[in-house]
């Protein structure tokens, strides 16, 4: 019998902590740190960031948004295809968020609300552009600084929201469609950022003009908009940097003209776009971070790097007692030692992997753990046969799992891991919870006689139910079992009590939860059994007497 990960203690705390109403826990945005904070205190910094930027609305935008942009897909001339992959089947409102940035005074959140593939091959192309960090190491080795050079960082207030999308969508037009950019893309943009709108607190807000913010599309116009920026600020300055180095809204700068003309070249920067305005942070004791690099000058003008981290990092990473594949945590310590070698040298590689060893051994780990996920060579699983069919998805049960995996890869399944369960789920969630019948999944619908009807789909349930009300008003007995079901035997489904059963967005993994479900609903008016399950998984459905299944069909996703 497997052994609970977490002791009794243990989860009864959790309980508590999840009844408490008055508290909000949350990941720091920066440091792999949790957060307790005040309920109250955080629903005022929510209110505060929403103030300035954004209205009130008085209802959900999703339907409108969604059939706006349908009507705007079908005069792209994108292939019908290809149009199929756009939408989402199920589409929810976005609902905001806030991450606390510890790291930074009186700990401001950060918000995130849940084409780029067609703008992204048209940006990152200028001299100035950095991709990671590996990147920027590689464009300041072998630089050499004079005696009067200063490090300086510029970084950008809160560029996502704050990007004018107008302008950089009229730059799209004027620079990008000569270089290839299809026509349609900018009004596609321009839709996407204007049609910004979230939920919170159970009401409805929109932004004003800025870009989407947590929309995969935000990085790439921030990006382009500020390569058109930086060309025309720096064209227009009669004081110039020797380098200027950036990755999206933050920019390294190696400055030699002094301090006096460093303030005012930030000055003549925050003066070119009333929307855009930059902090500056010059090098201290001869240091100066950029991304998670430490530069550091050196007497004879050389430039140092090294691994940088904010004093509020915490060092903590998966712990060597969490119930992972060992796979997984030796990835850990690969990672963590192969970013080392990435960013430093000499003297600063081996301070750095020292430290690392010793923050590693805080998690848990040992000395051999160490030095085996060092030595052993990155498995790649992907090239294990050219006759490779696919790979699948397990939850990770120790002893259980990894004799599973053996036999699959002896047919050429690669297998992945993932975890029965995070500690992070059973806290209560800082976002708005969604209706009971928004989303994807598996539903159960009531008849007046005791019986009932089980459906999955994969757009909105709510839409789902409201077909299945239509079909019982029109009397169309022939396409739908529920409608055949009421009108033979004179009888009432009660549809306001509709019960979902699982959300799923997986097709798969939808269709085999059906087929349990109705299996387990002996009383049922399907038509179909559904997805055909194995003699398995009828032999232990059939064992269960709760109505919690303990094998969920979402633990396995095969490709």
């Amino acid at each position: 019998m497997l052994q609970p990960f977490l002791k009794r203690f243990e989860k009864k705390a959790l309980r508590s902590i999840k009844e408490k109403s008055e508290i909000v826990v949350l990941p720091a945005d920066k440091g792999n740190a949790t957060v307790v904070m005040d309920r109250k205190e955080y629903d005022d910094k929510m209110m505060n960031l929403l103030d300035p930027a954004y209205r009130k609305i008085k209802k959900d935008l999703t339907d409108k948004i969604v059939r706006k942009m349908k009507e705007l897909i079908k005069t792209t001339g994108i292939p019908a295809e290809q149009q199929k992959g756009v939408f989402v089947q199920a589409p929810i409102p976005p609902r905001i968020y806030g991450l606390p940035k510890i790291h930074k005074p009186d700990v401001p959140l950060r918000p995130i609300v849940k084409i780029a593939k067609i703008l992204s091959p048209f940006t990152g192309n200028t001299e100035s552009y950095v991709r990671d960090s590996t990147h920027f190491v590689e464009s300041v080795k072998g630089v050499k600084l004079d005696a009067g050079d200063m490090l300086v960082s510029f970084d950008v207030e809160s560029l996502f929201t704050r990007v004018p999308v107008k302008d950089a969508v009229e730059g799209l037009r004027r620079k990008l469609i000569p270089e290839g950019l299809p026509e349609y893309v900018p009004d596609l943009v321009e839709y996407c950022l204007s049609s910004t709108y979230f939920s919170w607190k159970g009401e409805f807000y929109e932004q004003f003009e800025e870009a989407a913010m947590g929309s995969p599309l935000s990085p790439v116009i921030a990006n382009f908009y500020m390569e058109l920026f930086e060309e025309d600020a720096l064209k227009k300055s009669q004081w110039k940097p020797k380098l200027w180095l950036r990755y999206v809204d933050d920019t390294f700068v190696i400055w030699q003209h002094g301090q006096k003309r460093l303030q005012e070249f930030l000055d003549h920067l925050n003066s070119q776009h009333p929307m855009i305005k930059f902090t500056m942070e010059t090098e201290t004791a001869k240091k100066l971070p950029f991304l998670d690099v430490l530069v550091t000058r050196t007497t004879n003008g050389d430039i140092e790097l090294g691994v940088y981290r904010k004093k509020t990092h915490t060092n903590r990473y998966l712990q060597a007692c969490s119930h992972h594949h060992p796979q997984q945590k030796r990835s850990v310590i690969r990672t963590l030692f192969q970013r080392a070698a990435r960013l430093c040298e000499g003297e600063n590689l081996k301070k750095e992997q020292h430290f690392l060893r010793g923050v590693l051994q805080k998690n848990g780990y040992t000395s051999r753990d160490i030095n085996q996920a060092i030595k052993q060579r990155k498995q790649k699983e992907d090239t294990v046969s050219t006759k490779l069919l696919g790979f699948i998805c397990l939850r990770y049960v120790s002893g259980v799992t990894e004799r599973i995996a053996r036999h699959l890869k002896k047919n050429d399944i690669v297998v992945r891991y993932g975890t029965v369960s995070k500690i992070r789920n059973t806290l209560p969630i800082a976002k708005d919870k969604l209706t009971p019948l928004k989303g994807a999944g598996v539903y159960r619908l009531s008849c007046s006689c005791g019986k009932v009807y089980v459906g999955q789909t994969g757009r909105n349930v709510e839409c789902r139910i409201k077909e299945h009300e239509r079909d019982v008003r029109l009397k169309k007995t022939q396409q739908s079992a529920v409608a055949e079901h009421c009108h033979a035997k004179g009888h009432r489904i009660d549809f306001e009590q509709t019960k979902v059963l699982a959300r799923d967005n997986r097709y798969y993994q939808r269709l085999t939860r059906e087929a349990i479900e109705i299996h387990r609903h002996k009383n049922n008016v399907n038509r179909e059994d559904g997805w055909e399950l194995s003699r398995t998984w009828k032999m232990v459905v059939n064992t269960k007497t709760s109505s919690r299944l303990t094998p969920d069909a979402s633990q396995l996703v095969i490709n």
